[in-house]
């Protein structure tokens, strides 16, 4: 464990984590993590070297040159950086998901933020999904801890079956007696190439409200537009593709209920209040 620069006081921070691969499609949760860390102004306080925890042959170490010609190798490790998303002190933790030993390394993560006392941890990921691009990308939260869970309109966690490293993250930070909330973006599955904004923008109001402050939208909003016409012109083509896409707004539309309109309304007025008073 490399440990560059110590911990920042900081005051029950919002810890978020992010793992690229299985748990990123699209890399739509690790894009919103580094978007965060932008605005976060964060910096690396520790960085845990994945040696034990990966298999080269699957996530390879890069070969670089520096700026005097010497080369170098990069290995793979995780990243934890510390900053402010106005007046909240936040960890942020992303890495390649390892490959092997993922209880060792889920403990090994979990002791560094447990003696923070955190607010919660945040886990975010992004699943392939049978949603049309036409529509607002879902994203799915739930969590253990009852103000937010009230706040947002959340449920606790109910899955069982296999799991990712999140998965085996958040039930150690659980046993921990941390609180724990996990948010999911949706991307169609039909568009499962990078970039994808609408889910990285659904990822960002989600955290904003878990978060409760207003947090700035870059381009995105500007990017899933263009997104948007991009696919509508890759549908255009494809008298199949068309087909399929209005069969899922059929069933999206008709799973639509008034109620979950009408929240996801409520919440989007108070992310217009909170930029408002926050500009």
């Amino acid at each position: 464990m490399n440990a560059p620069n110590p911990w920042p006081e900081m005051h029950h921070p919002l810890v978020i984590v992010a793992f690229s691969g299985w748990s990123d499609a699209a890399d739509s949760a690790t894009e919103a993590l580094e978007h965060l860390s932008l605005c976060a102004d964060a910096r690396d306080v520790l960085e845990v070297d994945l040696q034990d925890f990966i298999d080269f042959q699957d996530n390879r170490p890069h070969t670089v040159l520096d700026a005097d010609g010497v080369r170098h190798i990069e290995w793979p490790t995780a990243r934890i950086r510390v900053g402010k998303l106005r007046e909240i002190d936040v960890v942020l933790i992303d890495s390649d998901e390892p490959n092997l030993r993922w209880r060792t390394f889920a403990e090994d993560i979990t002791s560094h933020i447990a003696h923070l006392e955190p607010q919660c941890v945040l886990f975010l990921g992004a699943l392939l999904a049978d949603v049309p691009h036409t529509r607002t990308l879902p994203v799915t939260g739930t969590t253990t801890d009852p103000e937010i869970a009230s706040r947002c309109d959340m449920g606790p966690n109910t899955y069982e079956g296999p799991t990712g490293l999140l998965g085996v993250m958040a039930v150690e930070c659980i046993t921990q007696g941390l609180p724990v909330a996990s948010l999911w973006a949706t991307v169609p599955h039909y568009l499962s190439h990078s970039p994808c904004p609408p889910a990285v923008l659904g990822l960002l109001n989600a955290i904003e409200d878990v978060a409760q402050v207003a947090l700035p939208q870059g381009d995105y909003a500007e990017q899933t537009r263009a997104w948007q016409r991009r696919c509508d012109e890759l549908a255009e083509d494809d008298e199949d593709l068309r087909g399929y896409i209005t069969a899922l707004e059929e069933q999206h539309d008709a799973h639509e209920s008034p109620e979950a309109t009408g929240d996801a309304i409520a919440r989007e007025f108070e992310r217009y209040l909170r930029r408002r008073g926050d500009s």
